[in-house]
């Protein structure tokens, strides 16, 4: 049984199990009623009672058990595998005792291996079921997966917790005992994200094109924003995973700016691409989309050719000056002769250049 179809936009696994009931006889009594149809009292303030028929409770809680005459079978789902794998563990729990009767008191970690998602589901219930079964014999309220990780070699590893406490039979009703986790009947089926997509734009001199890639085979349609019922502006490009658009330049409400400082055209148009054929959804995607034509640079070119003018060559020899360097007594202006330390001194070069022309 598979409710893909029938969960809410955004719930994308589904995971089926069969659990071999505990109860010493495979099999059901020819006058019980199957399991999951057993009609329990539930108080509006206990949202924990394992086997429920609600259809509003089993909604909110992700997981339902499913007829069948000897095995037990869960049904769970969730946003990806590991959400689903956590509400199949807890739905696990919920068919031992009633889980509005167990306290967050501590938690367990686990690790899980698994060549494949069917048998690291395989793994990871069987973890749970192995801590219950033996010390420290404990019974989960609440999973969460911390980590699923793949690896060409080894497969997948999957860690996650629960939080609950030790099993106690003075205070945790006994409802069924589970002998072991069995591949009866397992099935995982993950559905695309159709909502998931990438665009691609091609700006052309005349047109304007954009290319979506969605993950799930395209049953909607794309339109320029504001003319949804101009046929020119519409297009219904469905049935596989790549669609597109053509917008003309001057249709659709296609906006041209021109800017001088730097020198370019803007072509810009508003999209909406909707996964539904007539109706907006809550998935449905909107993109401004914009082409910049930028202006190259102009050159001018004449052939004028520019002579570089002749130069005359000069050249002339001057003589070196002839100088004299004199100590002077800066009193009298004669030539020192006797000095002692301290004594303020005239330095004087004298030169004598000579004439030009000379």
């Amino acid at each position: 049984m598979s409710r893909d179809g029938e969960v809410e936009a955004g719930d994308s696994n589904s995971v089926t199990n069969d659990r071999k009931r505990g109860s010493g006889d495979d099999s059901e009594n020819e006058n019980s009623e199957p399991t999951s149809k057993k009609k329990l009292k539930i108080n509006d303030n206990d949202i924990s009672t394992s086997l429920v028929t609600s259809k509003e409770e089993i909604e909110r809680r992700r997981f339902e058990y499913l007829d069948h005459p000897a095995d037990i079978q869960i049904h769970s789902w969730g946003k990806d595998f590991g959400e689903a794998a956590a509400t199949a563990i807890t739905a696990m729990y919920g068919y031992m005792t009633n889980l509005s009767s167990v306290d967050s008191a501590y938690e367990i970690f686990f690790e899980a291996k698994g060549r494949d998602k069917e048998t690291l589901l395989y793994a990871m219930m069987h973890e749970a079921l192995a801590n219950f079964q033996a010390e420290p014999f404990f019974i989960g309220n609440k999973v969460e997966v911390i980590s699923i990780e793949e690896d060409e070699t080894n497969g997948f590893t999957a860690t996650f917790k629960a939080s609950g406490e030790s099993f106690d039979l003075d205070k945790h009703p006994q409802e069924a005992d589970i002998k072991a986790i069995t591949y009866s009947n397992m099935q995982i089926l993950e559905k695309p994200d159709e909502s998931k997509c990438s665009a691609e734009v091609e700006c052309s001199e005349n047109t304007i094109e954009i290319v979506f890639i969605t993950e799930d085979v395209f049953q909607g349609r794309i339109y320029a924003i504001g003319h949804a019922n101009d046929s020119r502006c519409v297009s219904r490009d469905i049935g596989k995973r790549t669609t597109s658009i053509i917008i003309n330049k001057n249709e659709c409400g296609v906006e041209i700016r021109r800017t001088t400082n730097p020198s370019m055209i803007i072509a810009s148009v508003k999209i909406m691409l909707s996964f539904h054929r007539d109706f907006v959804t809550k998935v449905d995607r909107g993109y401004e989309i914009s082409c910049i034509y930028t202006h190259g640079g102009d050159t001018v070119e004449y052939p004028i050719q520019v002579a570089t003018p002749s130069l005359a060559s000069f050249t002339a020899i001057a003589d070196l000056p002839h100088c004299i360097y004199e100590v002077l007594d800066p009193q009298t202006g004669l030539p020192a002769e006797l000095v002692s330390v301290g004594s303020r001194l005239l330095h004087r070069w004298n030169c004598e250049t000579p004439t030009p022309g000379e």
